[in-house]
């Protein structure tokens, strides 16, 4: 349970990275 937890904010986190760099790329380009 404690793995699955890990693993659900684990992938919030990489959503929220791939929103920062999408912004990043959108303000670059």
């Amino acid at each position: 349970m404690h793995g699955h937890t890990t693993r659900h904010v684990f992938k919030q986190t990489l959503r929220i990275r791939n929103k920062r760099v999408s912004q990043k790329n959108k303000i670059l380009s």
